[in-house]
């Protein structure tokens, strides 16, 4: 707002300040994107760091998610169970048993 502009009226967008603050308020998606994508990666590095330390720490790590989370307890033994029926050939086969090569172009890529 200008200086001596009452209150309630509204601003003259002509104005090269109005307009420069209007689009620095604009809501840019990208960052947040970005920053899901790291979390993401994140998320994935320490997946294979905890899985490495094998099935007990994997056990525990569950079981402290139910207990903070009882509300999807169910879904979380559903899931179990599904993934504990896949075989390591099947993965194998499908490419499942690794993770897929990152691509750092996708990151906020607007394409």
């Amino acid at each position: 707002m200008r200086p001596g502009t009452p209150r309630g009226q509204a601003r003259d967008l002509t104005d090269t300040a109005s307009i420069k603050s209007g689009v620095e308020q604009r809501l840019d998606i990208r960052p947040q994107r970005q920053s899901q994508e790291l979390l993401r990666l994140r998320r994935r590095h320490l997946v294979q760091q905890v899985h490495g330390l094998g099935g007990r720490v994997m056990d525990e790590l569950v079981d402290e998610i139910v207990r903070h989370h009882p509300d999807i307890a169910a879904d979380i033994d559903e899931r179990l169970d599904a993934y504990a029926r896949l075989t390591p050939e099947l993965l194998r086969l499908t490419g499942g048993d690794r993770f897929p090569p990152w691509s750092p172009h996708l990151v906020g890529d607007d394409r």
